[in-house]
């Protein structure tokens, strides 16, 4: 009965390991084996594992204009970026110093905004845009990314935030250390693993983004890589091999990124746990 007991819960997690694996690597393999073949082998056996695989749907792909998305969708995650680090620090900072019942509110609150769907919001939004301007720019487009990933990088930065050694404030405010000084030299310092994978999950998000773009940006000048993606499917035939070598193309930075702060994001996202 104990071997069982035992042996039970590794089958049961060895099992479910597989099933999530078959479930986000299996979509994964089939776009990049659909990104190796030629049209006439897609349109012959669109699942078919075995092929001669052909590199000409990159290079048909690599494209000026995919050179230009991927600047813009560049600016648009570094802009939304750097404005939510610069929003949530603070704000997480202040939510972990409350106590008592101002501290469930202000979380309460932050999570009622977590709630609100996205596609509720593109109205005001639209509105809000068109009156100041933004309409239609790339700056509009990051402050609208960055006001749907603040609060979820506050949720995520109060945990390492409370975490900061109450006699580390006490001894800087002792020393007179101002506000500014204080988030630069004490806070961010100690909760960088935290602000690291706050910073990018926000730039993952904004890189990725979609709903907002196709709303909000009509200048084809202006698309970013997920409307790059979108032109590329026809009204009447598509060319998916083009598509999902794009697709492999647009998420090789995304991965540069994450093997560079694996480390990194790891510890912090072990850390924020444990906290």
């Amino acid at each position: 009965m104990a071997y069982s007991a035992t042996i039970l819960p590794r089958r049961v997690s060895a099992g479910l390991l597989i099933l999530v694996l078959i479930a986000y690597v299996g979509p994964l393999l089939y776009v990049l084996a659909t990104s190796l073949k030629t049209p006439a082998q897609v349109n012959k056996n669109p699942a078919g594992l075995f092929f001669i695989p052909t590199f000409q749907n990159y290079v048909d792909s690599f494209t000026p204009d995919l050179l230009r998305a991927t600047g813009i969708t560049v600016s648009i995650a570094l802009g939304t970026t750097a404005i939510v680090m610069a929003l949530a620090m603070p704000a997480a900072f202040a939510i972990s110093r409350l106590r008592g019942r101002a501290f469930g509110f202000a979380i309460a609150c932050l999570l009622v905004f977590q709630l609100v769907p996205a596609a509720a919001t593109l109205i005001p939004q639209y509105s809000l845009l068109f009156q100041f301007g933004l309409l239609n720019t790339i700056p509009g487009l990051i402050a609208v990314d960055a006001a749907a990933a603040v609060p979820f990088a506050v949720l995520l930065l109060v945990p390492f935030c409370a975490g900061i050694p109450t006699e580390v404030l006490d001894a800087s405010e002792v020393d007179g250390v101002g506000n500014l000084r204080l988030l630069r030299s004490v806070v961010l310092p100690l909760t960088r693993n935290g602000a690291l994978v706050v910073g990018v999950l926000t730039f993952i998000t904004a890189w990725g983004e979609f709903i907002a773009a196709v709303t909000f940006i009509n200048d084809p000048a202006l698309q970013p890589l997920s409307l790059a993606l979108l032109q590329s499917i026809g009204a009447n035939v598509t060319n998916y091999g083009t598509l999902t070598a794009t697709a492999v193309l647009a998420s090789l930075p995304l991965l540069v990124i994450y093997l560079f702060v694996q480390r990194q994001m790891r510890d912090g996202l072990t850390v924020g746990a444990v906290r």
